[in-house]
């Protein structure tokens, strides 16, 4: 597996469970219900070479997480 690769699937993971809301409310994590859009660095025309993604929670703030490959 890549980072890209890694990247993907987390984005999709993600992707997934804010646009079905993952059923229940019980069954979705608080800071999940926060989350209102993600996009990969390449999406948000981030200026790096690494694998990664930008959250957007839904009062404007943002969090980057970065992959990297640790061996």
């Amino acid at each position: 597996m890549t980072a890209a690769e890694l990247q993907d699937a987390v984005l999709d993971l993600i992707q997934n469970a804010i646009g079905t809301g993952m059923g229940d409310d019980d069954e979705v994590p608080s800071v999940a219900r926060e989350v209102t859009r993600v996009r990969s660095y390449a999406d948000a025309h981030m200026l790096t070479t690494d694998a990664g993604m930008v959250v957007t929670a839904r009062d404007g703030r943002e969090f980057q997480i970065t992959i990297v490959r640790s061996r």
